[in-house]
């Protein structure tokens, strides 16, 4: 499966994503931290040129506040989460556990308001195997954008981890009566795939980070 079908691209295509009006939720895979940095301020003029839209940075610890209170704008805005991939790992794993916890609070109040809202994670490839370990709910409905040389894969031998991704490939095997053997091959064809978004976005994203294992 070509990686421009797994959402793999530039800061610009995670811009496009976080307005595409798939799933509302992103994460930004960068390189390393210097990488968040030059994400978060390409997306402050990226996300407004590609939609009525504005950004709001937001810290992790306020993102379950920010979900409480109304609006604070009548317009479309993406929550950008600076710090996501900061931190020990004490930290990491309490941040993202939390975060994961989280998962159908933000889903739902995303999707619920209007204009429609979405909400970009910034994280890096050393920090994405332990955030799927501490946050698998909230990857499997998420986009995942690789805007690094070394995309996300889950380790084969981290056994937890890769049995939570197979079972949630199962899970939309079984939805669509389709194999992700198939689903890639019909990608990589450019053949449609009966698939609506976002369960294509995960879909996708999860054959990625399987693609040592499958």
């Amino acid at each position: 499966m070509p990686d421009a079908e797994l959402r793999s691209g530039w800061l610009d295509d995670v811009a496009a994503v976080a307005v595409s009006g798939g799933s509302p939720i992103t994460l930004a895979v960068c390189q390393d931290l210097h990488g968040v940095r030059e994400a978060r301020e390409w997306l402050q003029s990226a996300i407004p040129s590609l939609a009525d839209a504005q950004v709001e940075e937001v810290a992790a610890s306020s993102l379950g506040a920010r979900l409480q209170s109304p609006p604070a704008s009548t317009g479309r805005t993406t929550w950008v989460i600076y710090d996501a991939a900061e931190g020990n790992d004490e930290e990491l794993q309490a941040r993202w556990e939390g975060l994961n916890l989280l998962r159908d609070r933000l889903t739902e109040a995303l999707r619920s308001r209007e204009p429609r809202n979405s909400v970009v994670f910034l994280t890096t490839v050393t920090r994405m195997p332990e955030i799927a370990r501490h946050a698998p709910d909230l990857l499997a409905v998420a986009q995942i954008v690789t805007v690094s040389e070394e995309p996300f894969a889950v380790d084969p031998r981290d056994t937890p981890m890769m049995e939570r991704f197979q079972q949630s490939c199962r899970e939309l095997e079984g939805r669509y009566g389709l194999s992700t053997h198939e689903l890639a091959r019909r990608l990589l064809e450019r053949e449609p795939t009966g698939v609506p978004e976002p369960d294509l976005s995960r879909w996708r994203a999860l054959a990625q980070a399987l693609r040592e294992v499958l």
